[in-house]
């Protein structure tokens, strides 16, 4: 609109009462040109805004021209940038650059000496700005409570509370002579520093809104011992008989995953709930630190419960049509028929002995296939593995082509012996070759299906842990710390 207004003028001269020519503008504005008041409800509506963003190059000029601007839309529309509030449906971003502003805000400390500084808006009591503790009066200022060069008790007493009152009375009354001056708090010298903002506005980042006041987070404060959390742990510890005392998070995680139930139900909802309930907690974390909203420990233990009964019911076909967890919790005594359900991990062997894990697959049955392995030492590190094409095969011919290709590629010092463990049941000596589920295998398996994919390379070797695909060492890393996996096996 802008530049059709400037490009588009042309214009003719009256001479003695006749137009004679007709030229184009090349610039400023005619008489009566709308572009001025254009501009004016631009302007306005674009500054009135409350989540408005002005990018600046840094420069100390530009600093202070856009300073400038925005001190008249200040004295214009009759409102300071600080009475912006924070609305339910400002975006988290918006939220956030509002919580850190008063956060910098409240490391500003002025010290007054003529008056400068706002009277409403500055924090010059050492406690925040006033506007944040009383109702703004526009014509009141510093000059207007100070009388003789004292400060005018009986007028600040009728304008501010006893308490607001009694920090202004402790500071001296401003004389004059020299302009205030703003102290940055959080650095010893009082100048401002970047690193010293940063620190200050992470330690207020690192504040859990919901877990603690103002403590700083750890991994055990937001999962184990924050307050909100011990009451999620002793709600569901209470219903399953589990103790309920601040413990690390490791061992309370153990401690559900070791505990001794009597049907299969209870045994999964014990060996789900630790992760369900990190998750939930997680969230609401973020929610409280990123949206501002506090979240009750009734409401985190509903939202376990009900991911517990939805998988509780996918596992077993069953609805239990619990309401509670309590509820959940007694169904799940009653027994159910035909299967059971088995803690299954990867274990390393005794030191000194190496482990080769391998294991195949077919897409199809006959079908294009894979195969893969890793040889591991005893506390779980891989030496190498490896990922095969083996072009269109058996399942059991793609397994024993993988065991095959590992032992190839074995070459063992001669200090260590070797145990290998592979994905299907063989007639091979027990005592060096052993069966393992397939969510024991699961580095193998993550291998077997990469070698499918580089028919150009029959064999693919990985010298190192860094060289392996992404999601076989992330399996890896879950086998060395005893990650659990849960199998649904038959009853005998």
């Amino acid at each position: 609109m802008v530049w059709r207004l400037l490009s588009n003028v042309w214009f003719s001269i009256i001479i003695n009462g006749s137009s004679h020519g007709f030229f184009k503008s090349t610039r400023g504005l005619r008489q009566g040109d709308p572009l001025s008041p254009a501009l004016f409800i631009i302007g306005a509506e674009v500054m009135s805004r409350d989540d408005v963003l002005i990018f600046a190059n840094g420069s100390s000029s530009s600093l202070k021209d856009i300073m400038q601007v925005l001190e008249r839309v200040v004295v214009v529309g009759g409102f300071h940038a600080c009475q912006v509030e924070v609305r339910v449906t400002d975006s988290a971003i918006w939220r956030r650059m509002l919580n850190v502003s008063r956060q910098v805000e409240l490391s500003m400390l002025w010290l007054v000496h003529d008056g400068s500084c706002h009277f409403w808006y500055d924090n010059w009591l050492g406690t925040g700005a006033l506007f944040l503790l009383v109702s703004v009066v526009p014509n009141l200022s510093f000059r207007t409570f100070i009388v003789t060069g004292h400060w005018d008790v009986s007028l600040l007493s009728h304008t501010f509370p006893v308490e607001i009152v009694s920090s202004i009375l402790q500071l001296p009354v401003p004389h004059g002579g020299y302009a205030d001056e703003v102290v940055w708090t959080p650095s010893l010298s009082g100048t401002f520093t970047l690193a010293s903002a940063f620190q200050e506005v992470w330690q207020a980042h690192n504040s859990s809104m919901v877990l603690a006041k103002a403590s700083e987070e750890s991994i055990e404060h937001v999962f184990s011992s924050g307050r909100i959390v011990l009451e999620v742990w002793n709600y569901f510890g209470g219903l399953c008989g589990l103790s309920c005392q601040v413990v690390p998070l490791l061992a309370r995680i153990v401690a559900w995953w070791l505990r001794v139930q009597d049907s299969a139900i209870q045994r999964l909802i014990c060996l789900v709930l630790p992760s369900i309930a990190c998750w939930h907690i997680w969230k609401a974390r973020n929610k409280a630190i990123f949206e501002g909203v506090r979240i009750r420990s009734d409401v985190i233990c509903q939202a376990v419960f009900s991911e517990i009964r939805s998988i509780v019911e996918i596992q077993f076909k069953q609805s239990p049509g619990a309401r509670a967890f309590c509820q959940l919790y007694d169904w799940s005594c009653s027994p159910v028929g035909g299967y059971d359900l088995k803690v299954v991990r990867w274990e390393a062997n005794e030191v000194g002995r190496l482990v080769l894990n391998t294991d195949g697959c077919s897409k199809g049955n006959p079908g294009v296939g894979g195969g893969g392995g890793v040889l591991r030492d005893s506390i779980g590190l891989p030496l190498f593995a490896f990922s095969a094409f083996l072009g269109d095969i058996t399942c059991l011919h793609a397994e024993a082509r993988a065991l095959l290709i590992g032992l190839q590629i074995w070459n063992s010092p001669p200090a260590y012996s070797m145990s290998v463990a592979y994905s299907t049941r063989s007639a091979a000596d027990p005592v060096r070759f052993s069966h393992c589920y397939r969510e024991a295998n699961k580095v193998a398996d993550a291998l077997a299906n990469v070698g499918i994919i580089h028919p150009e390379q029959q064999v693919k070797v990985y010298e190192c842990f860094h060289m392996l695909p992404r999601q076989a060492r992330g399996e890896v890393r879950l086998d060395r710390i005893g990650m659990p996996s849960v199998r649904k096996v038959r009853q005998m």
